[in-house]
């Protein structure tokens, strides 16, 4: 084999190539479909969660958040100071907020 003539090295070559490429196709397929854990945002533990107000929330208002600023959309009653508000979701870069009525 080693004293073969270039044709022949080129079409062993491409054979061999062809062989493990269809080889190792159905293994490559498998691996790439398999989809990555999905990632959840660190906003996304935010809601559910109920905080004590520092400041009086009517419509839309920024508060600070273990750290961060963040706007607030309230969808409900204004909530005073020193009122419990529960965090609802997320609307793009804002989160809704409702006062919290304990029991409820």
């Amino acid at each position: 084999m080693f004293n073969a003539s270039i044709q022949l090295q080129v079409i062993v070559f491409m054979l061999l190539s062809i062989i493990s490429i269809l080889w190792a196709a159905p293994y490559v397929r498998k691996v790439l479909k398999k989809t990555p854990p999905a990632f959840k945002p660190m906003e996304q533990n935010y809601i559910g969660r109920v905080i004590k107000a520092k400041e009086d929330i009517t419509e839309k208002t920024q508060i600070k958040y273990e750290g961060i600023y963040w706007y607030v959309v309230n969808h409900g009653e204004p909530i005073k100071r020193g009122d419990k508000f529960k965090i609802k979701g997320i609307e793009g870069n804002k989160l809704v907020v409702e006062k919290y009525e304990e029991g409820l």
